[in-house]
């Protein structure tokens, strides 16, 4: 199943970073098996990032290390 086009537009679109890559994330779980690496390839974002993102969106707690 290919990623749906809106996925490389909706940077350039007024929403926060954590909606945009919890965007990306759902589209990651929608399309399901490799959906993670197509949209990461789509994206240009990591692969680790969108799959944590698909953990978070699935409702498991993530550790996020908030001290930068």
């Amino acid at each position: 199943m290919p990623v749906r086009p809106p996925v490389t537009a909706l940077r350039a679109s007024s929403i926060d970073e954590r909606r945009h890559r919890l965007y990306l994330a759902s589209e990651a779980a929608a399309t399901g098996h490799s959906g993670i690496a197509l949209v990461a390839a789509a994206s240009g974002t990591s692969v680790s990032t969108d799959s944590r993102d698909v953990t978070e969106l699935a409702g498991d707690p993530v550790f996020v290390n908030a001290s930068r």
